[in-house]
């Protein structure tokens, strides 16, 4: 199997349409502090985690290179290890999943300070599990102990950079969201009792303010929810097979945190179908110029249709609370 650093044609090409589908899934990603990651140096990205898969989704959005992964382990007892390998992820076993489980986590250790030595940056989610609300759940040592393990290996000192996700909303599409980069830890400078506290503060202070939404008085709301009717109409026509196969996973869902994760997973196996069916009908039955703009709203249906939603529950809201208030 081959090294989780070593740069992969498939894997970049992959990117390049996962990272524009994490781009169309939500109304704005904004990036602040990036300059605060060192050059030259191995980084751990140590993160928040509210909404699962997204967030890993979010944080290769905010940077072209290839990032690993830390992930739970039971995933990686399924067939799909080697595609989650091939993705640049690694098991890390947790406390419920045993101690011998958790003893393994030392040999996923080297090969996470091997992927550090080579300069590639390696996400971890401080808190060992997702949780889709503001605020931080206890940080677990993990992550020190990943960079303490590298330093030993590399004779490097090892910068763990937090890294705050501040949601405008866990749940919907099409809604905005900011990650923030914080100074670096070096584990060498902070007290071993300090570790857990001071990365703590880090992040909760990267994630204290959150996009909230803008508001615009009813005659500019108005006017363009039934001018943008037809669009959305037409929109949801198009991306009918993604919400249906959304719906049918959706209701089978214990945990809310994953619908983004399932509206994002069915658009990145669906959409090149749906395109090529597109392009077929479109170049045979159309003018060259109405076939490209039939395939322009197929690749953006999705994104138009619950931009649209959302913009008329908001509408639909605001006229609620103004009928309650007169």
């Amino acid at each position: 199997m081959s090294k989780i650093w070593k740069f992969n044609l498939g894997y970049r090409i992959f990117r390049f349409y996962a990272d524009w589908c994490t781009g169309t899934t939500y109304r704005r990603i904004t990036v602040e502090g990036k300059e605060k990651i060192p050059a030259n140096t191995p980084v751990i990205l140590a993160s928040n985690h509210c909404c699962t898969m997204m967030d890993a989704a979010i944080i290769l959005y905010a940077d072209d290179g290839a990032t690993a992964f830390g992930a739970r382990a039971d995933i990686f007892r399924s067939s799909f290890a080697p595609v989650l390998h091939w993705m640049k992820m690694v098991p890390l076993a947790r406390i419920r999943d045993g101690l011998n489980e958790v003893a393994k986590n030392y040999e996923v250790f080297d090969e996470v300070a091997d992927c550090l030595g080579h300069e590639v940056p390696f996400c971890i989610y401080v808190e060992g599990t997702h949780r889709p609300t503001r605020g931080l759940q206890p940080v677990k040592k993990g992550v020190f102990r990943i960079a303490t393990r590298t330093q030993q290996l590399t004779n490097k000192p090892v910068a763990i950079v937090p890294v705050g996700l501040a949601y405008q909303s866990f749940f919907h599409m099409m809604t905005d969201v900011v990650v923030r980069y914080g100074d670096p830890i070096y584990v060498d400078d902070v007290p071993q009792s300090k570790w857990t506290s001071i990365l703590s503060e880090r992040i909760l202070g990267l994630i204290a303010n959150y996009p909230k939404r803008r508001k615009y008085p009813f005659y500019v709301t108005i006017p363009l929810a039934i001018v943008s009717l037809p669009l959305f109409a037409v929109s949801t026509i198009l991306c009918l097979p993604i919400l249906l196969a959304t719906y049918y996973f959706k209701r089978r869902l214990k945990d809310r945190a994953w619908i983004n994760t399932i509206r994002y997973t069915c658009k990145l196996v669906l959409l090149p179908f749906m395109l090529i069916a597109a392009g077929i009908a479109g170049f045979i039955n159309l003018p060259w110029w109405a076939a490209v703009l039939l395939l322009l709203l197929v690749a953006y249906s999705q994104s138009i249709a619950y931009l649209l939603h959302n913009f008329y529950k908001l509408i639909i809201k605001d006229i609620k609370k103004c009928r309650k208030s007169s």
